[in-house]
């Protein structure tokens, strides 16, 4: 510290709820100074003030220690907090931040990460969204909006799965969604986005349509691949003889009733055959015994590819993930849709 008035400043738009009201902060203090200040912003109100801060007693010329600032009784503390600023109450010396979390109940514990790979499944008026683990989550908070970066209505609190499906929902109108990881230490920032739009009269189990703009519902690169989404399709650059793209986890859909998968491709390669492996929540290894093969066209414009999973063996219980190959050729692969129904 070398002036009169030393602080640090947390990143921006951490996008922490301000339901986590206490912030754990260990460091060592390796000066004379007694006192230690917290300053605050939120997304409602991005100016700081004396009226946003709390001043909390620190140990003079001391060893590493944690000190609990509960912010939970300061005024302005709401909706969600944009940054943090620490304050040292002094002028000369040296103090040394081990970490700074932020969480519930006191104690020092964390929150969890905000979850990651959420995707959203569109059926008729209905979404289902399905997302990875977040370590020391002990519930998911499902959040809504219909504008793309707002989302104003909680759908759900207390879930104990990674997947959800939202019903009552209107067909044709498209929805946002984030969802949160909680603990008893507090409540994570928003996962990123995912977004569907439920159809009238579905008859589909699922299926992904591709239609926002950088939103691949879900689908991820594996091998020999690499994908982006604009003008309603999801493409997909080969650069080999294996390309692949792998769903979301954990769909949860029934085999039984769902013997189908359609997926409308165009084929700007020399390729003539594709391939759909499946997992089940019984069966989760990838392999040779759950696929099926079908040829496609090479070099052909946009047609409708009907995978047939009735004679598969292992088409049976709860599918859980598929991976799609769309040939076996360098090139470029344009999908339109794809669907799973009878």
């Amino acid at each position: 510290m070398t002036g009169a008035d030393p602080y640090v400043i947390s990143p921006d738009s951490l996008g922490v709820p301000a339901s986590n009201g206490h912030v754990y902060i260990r460091m060592q203090n390796n000066t004379s100074c007694a006192y230690g200040e917290l300053f605050f912003v939120t997304n409602g109100d991005t100016s700081y003030s004396a009226g946003k801060a709390l001043v909390f007693p620190i140990n003079a010329n001391s060893g590493y220690t944690v000190y609990d600032v509960d912010m939970s009784g300061v005024s302005g503390w709401s909706g969600t907090i944009k940054q943090l600023r620490l304050d040292i109450v002094g002028n000369s010396g040296t103090v040394d931040v081990d970490y700074v979390k932020m969480g519930g109940s006191g104690g020092g514990g964390s929150v969890p990460s905000a979850p990651t790979g959420l995707s959203a499944a569109a059926g008729n008026a209905q979404v289902t969204l399905s997302w990875a683990a977040s370590a020391g989550a002990t519930s998911y908070t499902i959040k809504r909006g219909t504008t793309s970066g707002t989302y104003g209505t909680t759908v759900a609190t207390g879930v104990t799965s990674t997947s959800y499906t939202n019903t009552g929902l209107t067909n044709g109108t498209t929805y946002y969604y984030v969802i949160t990881a909680v603990n008893s230490y507090g409540e994570s920032g928003n996962s990123g986005g995912a977004s569907a739009s439920p159809t009238s009269g579905s008859s589909y189990a699922a299926e992904w349509n591709f239609n926002v703009t950088s939103d691949s519902e879900g689908w991820t690169n594996g091998t020999d691949a690499s994908t982006t989404v604009s003008s309603g399709s999801l493409h997909i650059t080969s650069t080999g003889t294996d390309p692949g793209v792998y769903s979301a986890n954990n769909l949860g859909i029934a085999a039984s009733g769902n013997g189908h998968v359609y997926v409308r491709m165009k084929n700007a390669s020399s390729a003539a055959g594709c391939q759909l492996y499946f997992i089940t929540n019984s069966d989760t290894s990838w392999g040779e015994n759950k696929v099926l093969n079908l040829g496609v066209t090479a070099n052909s414009d946009y047609t409708v590819y009907d995978f047939n999973m009735t004679g598969v063996a292992n088409w049976n219980g709860t599918i859980k993930q598929f991976r799609f190959d769309p040939g076996n050729a360098t090139g470029t692969y344009d999908v339109d849709y794809i669907r799973v129904g009878p």
